[in-house]
């Protein structure tokens, strides 16, 4: 257990340039402050500096937008509510949170599902503030199988292009019959 602070780079770069000794940038450009890991250690913790630039800031947006549902004290979704936004999410395994939204879904109830991860969005790197590219899953195997059926689609695109050299005498199949140039 510790404390994390967290600081933009530019905060830090004008704190070391200013002279703060409380800062300090070791070899490995990891970031240190001393006041905080002394009063860290009173406690039997420990106290990082972290850069801003190094948290993934589509997972932070998803939690500031779910922090309210992280709470123990959220309201709780009524039970034939929560069965049908569930049942809903598992027959199909996927919708996009725009489409359960037209589904007249209570957009609370569907967060504090997801915060309590009775439905899986991948925090990491589908944004919720951005409902209509943002899939609900049944549970994390099946965002990994649609991952695997988007990419297997894309591929599938991928143009087979021949060069044909355009001389005469040269033979080619158009349409599935032989032909020469």
């Amino acid at each position: 257990m510790g404390w994390v602070e967290c600081k933009p780079r530019q905060w830090l770069e004008d704190q070391r340039r200013d002279g703060d000794v409380n800062f300090v940038c070791e070899a490995d450009g990891r970031w240190r402050y001393l006041p905080g890991e002394q009063a860290a250690r009173a406690w039997g913790m420990g106290s990082i500096v972290r850069v801003a630039d190094e948290n993934n800031p589509v997972l932070v947006d998803n939690l500031r937008m779910l922090d309210d549902f992280l709470v123990d004290d959220v309201l709780e979704v009524p039970a034939p509510e929560r069965s049908r936004i569930v049942d809903t999410v598992s027959s199909a395994r996927w919708l996009l949170i725009r489409d359960l939204c037209a589904m007249q879904v209570n957009v609370d109830h569907l967060y504090t599902l997801i915060a309590r991860g009775d439905l899986y969005v991948p925090l990491e790197t589908s944004r919720l503030s951005e409902p209509w590219m943002t899939h609900v899953y049944r549970d994390e195997e099946c965002a990994r199988a649609h991952q695997a059926i988007l990419a297997s689609e894309n591929s599938q695109r991928v143009l087979d292009i021949n060069v044909v050299e355009l001389t005469p005498g040269s033979r080619l199949v158009w349409d599935g019959r032989p032909l020469q140039i």
